[in-house]
């Protein structure tokens, strides 16, 4: 399913979109799309980032767990990270969500009239850390904006 959801998304974003791959360089304005069942995390420092691929922790009852990307993004990043929580089952991503705030970063949730499930935004909402509640089009919007070939060019 990972595979075939990167590669729709590649044929209608903008943006380039990858299938994540352990030891991917990370790379300004690029989606990475995490593969079932596998941890996505980024790991080394902010000058040479990588993405890292496993199923380690194999105990954690999410896997992928949206806690561990946003927490090791937290750690490689910090205050320049924005972590968006869209429509999911249960609290994934609210400790990672902390993480990111706690960084410095921003965190986003879907808004809940546009969920089908309103279950991890719900968990981010409940415990403050999100800074918006936004549509898909406007989070699309806003990764645009943030994505450094797309953002508006500034006039000096």
């Amino acid at each position: 399913f990972t595979q075939s959801f990167a590669q729709t998304l590649a044929r209608e974003s903008p943006l380039a979109v990858y299938h994540a791959e352990d030891g991917m360089p990370v790379v300004p304005g690029t989606v990475y799309v995490g593969r079932g069942h596998q941890h996505l995390r980024v790991a080394g420092g902010a000058a040479r980032p990588r993405l890292e691929v496993s199923p380690e922790p194999t105990a954690l009852l999410y896997r992928p767990s949206a806690d561990e990307l946003f927490a090791s993004c937290a750690r490689v990043f910090g205050g320049p990270t924005l972590a968006v929580v869209m429509t999911g089952i249960g609290k994934d991503g609210v400790v990672g969500a902390a993480a990111v705030a706690a960084a410095g970063g921003m965190v986003v949730t879907q808004s809940r009239e546009t969920c089908a499930v309103y279950g991890m935004p719900r968990a981010c909402d409940e415990a403050g850390l999100s800074s918006a509640q936004l549509t898909p089009d406007e989070i699309r919007e806003l990764l645009l904006q943030l994505s450094p070939q797309h953002a508006p060019q500034r006039r000096s």
